[in-house]
């Protein structure tokens, strides 16, 4: 903080000195921050340039018939390493085991209790069941529009731009859950919590549980709430 100090003098040569040793930007400590928050900072700085610069290429020149090949390419590859849906049908028997209804219930209440736990992952299947369609629709929809057999919508082609640009598109993001990677980690991302998903339900419920795999995690707490409340 000593960069900050008050000038020595009051003198117009004593000013021009300590403004001059001032830095260019403020510095997080600053503002009473973390170090961190330096870092967060230029990587926004740094993606927002990039995003700018990119965005100087418009979509149709990324789809000019040279490119074409080289997009549908990636279209393919992509679509091929969109995780298989979860056959929720499949499920352990565990997963309806009767549990002892909380002491709130009683009577017939108490005698159908459902486990929350239940309720909860397979809602979490059917949502990650959903992104993938919706992934997988948007691929193939996009590569027909490439390939002429079909109009490229302004979704389309900012889809198209983010994919080129190892992004994930808004049009994904928008559907899924929250992430700031990119699209090859996102993808990784997408597969292990899928994974975890599928084994709760093929393989019945875990001792541990990543509660960054769900979209709602704070659903699973609800359930643990109410199982034992």
């Amino acid at each position: 903080m000593g960069t900050y100090a008050m000038p020595t003098s009051d003198s117009l040569a004593s000013l021009r000195r300590s403004v001059s040793l001032l830095p260019p930007t403020e510095r997080s400590d600053v503002f009473f921050m973390d170090g961190n928050a330096d870092l967060a900072h230029y990587a926004a700085e740094s993606k927002r340039m990039l995003a700018a610069l990119a965005g100087a290429r418009h979509p149709m020149l990324v789809l000019s018939h040279a490119n074409t090949t080289g997009a549908t390419a990636l279209l393919k590859t992509l679509i091929e390493g969109i995780p298989d849906a979860i056959n929720i049908a499949d499920q352990h028997p565990s997963l309806w085991t009767p549990i002892t209804a909380p002491a709130r219930l009683s009577g017939e209440e108490a005698r159908t209790y459902t486990n929350q736990h239940t309720i909860f992952i397979l809602h979490e299947a059917h949502k990650y069941n959903n992104l993938l369609t919706f992934m997988r629709a948007s691929l193939r929809d996009l590569n027909r529009a490439i390939l002429g057999q079909a109009t490229l919508t302004p979704a389309q082609e900012t889809m198209c731009l983010a994919l080129m640009c190892m992004e994930v598109p808004v049009l994904w993001r928008d559907a899924s859950f929250p992430s700031v990677r990119s699209l090859p980690a996102w993808m990784r991302d997408l597969h292990e919590r899928v994974r975890s998903v599928r084994s709760w339900i093929h393989q019945g419920a875990p001792r541990e549980v990543w509660l960054g795999a769900f979209f709602f995690p704070h659903a699973l707490l609800t359930g643990v709430l109410q199982n034992y409340s």
